[in-house]
């Protein structure tokens, strides 16, 4: 009951770039940044900074994670909203919903001069993300590639049986199903 799609080699034979890579790529990098100078400020917290340095060691890393949360994790926000606008929940949803749940916290108990914040897990957890999502699309790419390596082996043409009972030698694209 299906209808019969017939590519052609211009389907098959497309061109596959990594532009798509490149966004994936730079966010990993940001976040990569972010992630390695937020851990290294946290070992002064955890190593007993005084409760001043403590409070500007806090507000440091507010300002390197906010800006590097917004920017590496723009891919499963926009997937996120992308998905609650319709009515759905993907996997991008609950990875949102804690970031912005530990930066906000991380926020609060930075104004209130708590004694850990957790920057660094939200930074780090997009960093890791990213990371899986960087593999993926790599994947995607190689099996991309193997089938349009597969894709020129298809015949361009074959042999048609008409209502007479002869054959005909058509092209694939004339085929009629």
């Amino acid at each position: 009951g299906q209808r019969v799609i017939i590519p052609t080699h211009n389907d098959i034979n497309g061109n596959t770039t990594r532009s798509d890579l490149t966004p994936i790529l730079r966010s990993l990098a940001v976040t990569g940044f972010a992630a390695t100078n937020i851990m290294m400020l946290s070992v002064g917290v955890w190593a007993g900074a005084d409760e001043q340095m403590r409070h500007w060691l806090h507000v440091l890393s507010a300002v390197l994670a906010v800006p590097a949360i917004l920017y590496g994790g723009r891919l499963f926000y926009s997937s996120a909203w992308r998905a609650l606008r319709h009515g759905h929940v993907n996997m991008d949803v609950p990875i949102s919903v804690g970031v912005f749940a530990i930066v906000f916290m991380g926020l609060f108990d930075t104004l209130y001069n708590n004694e850990f914040v957790y920057f660094e897990s939200a930074v780090m957890l997009l960093f890791f993300l990213l990371i899986g999502r960087t593999l993926e699309q790599l994947m995607r790419s190689k099996a991309k590639k193997a089938a349009q390596g597969l894709g020129r082996y298809m015949p361009e043409a074959a042999y048609q049986k008409q209502p007479d009972g002869s054959f005909q030698y058509v092209s694939a694209s004339e085929i009629n199903t």
